[in-house]
């Protein structure tokens, strides 16, 4: 009798995960699918951040991994007192950028040392972004930012839906200026 308790609690277990996995596997193969249709989708692979280093950074990675070097050694050798690399961040950029248009790395230009912070010329565009007080909070705060949107949203006395929709017009101004200076 105890053989068919264990046996039954297995059963519960596994039968338990099924559930979850078949959604998984929902997800994965619509995504999949939406890519196959259109190959731009594949650029945004994860979460749509707008990070001004991503660009070189990726560019470093596809470097060190033409190299040799596994996700795990470029996580090591990109991590820093002030930012931390997990190796499936790694992958994730690196499949991105070859998905992209190839940047060239000066051949002076080191491949690990930390060159990409070129923050006046990210405020000048990031200025271009912006057209009116709440805006430029909201690009500082809340997508550049780690602002919650309710805490936006007391600051500036606007409701959260609004915060929400100046922050994806926000992110299209930045998504289009990207795109024509590509």
């Amino acid at each position: 009798m105890e053989e068919l308790a264990i046996i039954g609690k297995g059963l519960m277990i596994g039968l338990g995960f099924i559930g979850p996995a078949i959604g998984v596997g929902l997800v994965g193969g619509s995504y999949l699918k939406a890519v196959g249709r259109n190959p731009e989708a594949a650029k945004f692979f994860g979460i749509f951040t707008v990070d001004h280093r991503i660009p070189n950074l990726s560019v470093k990675i596809s470097k060190l991994h033409e190299q040799g070097y596994t996700d795990v050694e470029i996580a090591k050798k990109l991590s820093t007192s002030e930012r931390t690399f997990d190796p499936s961040y790694i992958r994730d950029v690196r499949i991105a950028h070859g998905r992209r248009h190839y940047y060239l790395v000066a051949e002076n230009q080191s491949l690990i040392e930390d060159s990409y912070n070129d923050q006046d010329s990210i405020e000048q565009f990031l200025c271009t972004v912006a057209s009116n007080d709440n805006e430029d909070f909201i690009l500082k705060n809340r997508v550049l930012g780690d602002m919650s949107k309710q805490d936006v949203s007391i600051h500036l006395k606007i409701s959260i839906e609004k915060v929400d929709h100046i922050e994806n017009i926000l992110k299209n101004r930045i998504k289009k200026s990207i795109e024509e200076m590509s």
